[in-house]
């Protein structure tokens, strides 16, 4: 369907059970309700030009898709109006949303999209992992965005003691506390000092990570640690070691401030974690501790 003006339907119908659906340059134009597209192979819609003199839903997308590429074009809301309605979760191989302008105003609770409502969905998004969405008006979501603060949410009074195992260069994941997750978009947090890439490409990611910590152990005193990143809590990310050395022990000791930084690749379903290690002093002695009054997590 080409180069064509739909203009003036109570409905402008379904289209549905095709292999195939190829729009190009098509304009909509004083309808009072849009448009279904339920279970196509391949749902091509390129420069859809949806003008506020259309009302209700604009387009709807329900049922099985292999691929759903809306390109360029735009659509323009007022009164209550909706331009895209993906609430029943359709099952899509790949969408694709780029270029399309959304501007306007509506009373629709939704905003501009009614969006998915199941599983694989984050606060503030409207599509699920499958999808790539770039458009004027809209959040953007894409692998490329994804992103996630991991932070300790304890007290900062007292912090949180963690274990230290004996010998030198033993690491240990910090993970001996209570860790809350904020604005995770293609991320999950499924343990504490966790952050799990869910996404659906391969990419580099900036991690950053600080950290206030004090000896609780005499023994650590005049020793020197390392905090570090690890990627499935096996392989250690050499080049971001942090060193810390401990001067005083006890709750009226100095507490060190530490970063951590660096650049990780991760596929997907790989994590990253903060973890550390004494690096120098008895290596028979088992009882370190060490306090953290704050952690956090940046990956970006």
């Amino acid at each position: 369907m080409q180069n064509t003006i739909v203009a003036g339907f109570p409905t402008v119908g379904t289209i549905s059970n095709v292999g195939l659906y190829f729009g190009n340059i098509v304009q909509f134009v004083g309808n009072t309700t849009g448009i279904t597209y339920t279970s196509i192979g391949n749902l091509l819609l390129n420069n859809q030009a949806w003008p506020d003199s259309n009302n209700g839903t604009f387009e709807t997308f329900t049922g099985t898709f292999g691929l759903i590429e809306k390109v360029s074009g735009f659509s323009t809301m007022n009164g209550s109006d909706v331009a895209i309605n993906v609430s029943s979760n359709p099952s899509v191989g790949s969408g694709v949303l780029l270029g399309t302008v959304f501007s306007g105003t509506t009373t629709a609770p939704s905003g501009y999209i009614n969006k998915y409502t199941g599983a694989g969905t984050y606060p503030g998004y409207n599509f699920t992992n499958a999808w790539t969405v770039n458009c004027p008006g809209i959040p953007r979501e894409s692998d490329d965005v994804a992103s996630g603060n991991i932070y300790y949410n304890g007290s900062l009074t007292t912090g949180f003691a963690q274990a230290v195992p004996a010998g030198l260069n033993t690491a240990f994941n910090l993970s001996s506390n209570s860790t809350s997750a904020s604005s995770l978009f293609r991320a999950e947090m499924p343990a504490n000092n966790r952050f799990k890439y869910v996404g659906n490409k391969t990419r580099n990611f900036q991690v950053n990570a600080t950290m206030a910590v004090r000896a609780n152990s005499a023994n650590t005193v005049g020793e020197f640690f390392a905090f570090f990143f690890r990627k499935n809590a096996t392989t250690t990310l050499t080049p971001t070691n942090s060193i810390v050395r401990f001067n005083s022990q006890g709750p009226g000791a100095e507490i060190e401030s530490v970063s951590i930084s660096g650049t990780v690749e991760l596929s997907p379903g790989d994590f990253i974690e903060i973890w550390g290690q004494r690096i120098t002093g008895n290596a028979t002695v088992n009882n370190l501790e060490l306090a953290f009054f704050s952690l956090n997590l940046n990956v970006k």
